[in-house]
């Protein structure tokens, strides 16, 4: 049986605290799993900057050729002060940052419910910190975001000549979300060792998120009456402002950002409490 973790989620700084810890460990295995995921393609780590390269083609073409006349949903807010309503091309490149941001989230919750099943051996190894497991796969999620954002970049400057002084907010503005998914990926994976049928469940709920969260439509087009409830999403929140940041050049909106700082370090918190609870009883499940 795996020993309970002295001072494992004792304090809010905790889910920090035990990543710098043992950041030698998981930078390792961080670099390890980013490693193993193109070992044996053809294309190698290639294919990292290919596929999101590939997204992007048939989203340009898709919506500039096929579907020209979606573009002026995203046009209507030029009257923001927008600078991206003036070509088709934004609408795909619109919607390939909210794809950035919903990967970055699903890459991490949909391996959570399997995260301590896939590393039974490590499970069983009294003296392994089974705490960085998660910090491990948003290490992996991180390292693709920031490929497909560069690509982004590129694609926008190519676009519009440059891109805003604002795109530098853009790690801000994405904070909060991964302190939340970092707090549910602790959860998820105490719950998935006891549980096989989370994994259907999730897979289901990211699902829905995909077209619940702004990624094919501005958070404008909601109706006003549920646009408020619609934006306590952190994943439509995190979209909409990363695209204000990094295609409006406007800043985000500060207080509101303020309050998903707050509650993605008290999800984390808790997050990494739940599992310090929890990771007495893995080794008998698994």
């Amino acid at each position: 049986m795996t020993s309970q973790a002295p001072n494992i989620g004792r304090g809010p700084l905790s889910p920090f605290a035990c990543l710098w810890r043992h950041r030698a460990l998981a930078w390792q295995l961080t670099v390890r799993d980013v490693k193993a995921r193109y070992r044996g393609a053809l294309l190698g780590p290639f294919w990292a900057i290919f596929q999101p390269l590939l997204y992007l083609a048939v989203f340009t073409f898709v919506f500039t050729v096929i579907f020209p006349s979606r573009g002026a949903v995203w046009g209507a807010n030029r009257a923001r002060g927008a600078v991206w309503g003036a070509n088709r091309a934004d609408f795909a490149l619109a919607i390939f940052l909210g794809l950035i941001v919903f990967w970055l989230a699903s890459d991490c919750v949909t391996r959570a419910p399997s995260l301590l099943r896939s590393n039974t051996a490590l499970v069983q190894n009294v003296v392994f910190p089974l705490e960085i497991l998660p910090w491990i796969t948003l290490g992996e999620a991180v390292f693709h975001a920031g490929l497909r954002f560069l690509i982004f970049l590129v694609a926008f400057a190519a676009v519009h000549g440059g891109a805003p002084w604002t795109v530098f907010l853009l790690p801000l503005v994405i904070a909060p979300l991964v302190l939340i998914i970092l707090g549910m990926s602790w959860i998820l994976a105490a719950l998935g060792a006891f549980s096989r049928d989370l994994e259907q469940v999730i897979n289901v709920i990211v699902t829905a998120a995909m077209f619940m969260s702004a990624i094919f439509y501005p958070a404008s087009v909601v109706p006003e009456a549920y646009r408020g409830y619609f934006m306590l999403n952190p994943l439509a929140f995190a979209i909409e402002q990363a695209r204000r940041v990094a295609m409006w050049g406007e800043p985000p909106a500060w207080a509101a950002l303020g309050g998903f700082l707050v509650a993605g370090l008290v999800m984390a918190w808790l997050g990494l409490r739940w599992f310090a609870r929890s990771r007495g009883r893995f080794a008998d499940v698994l």
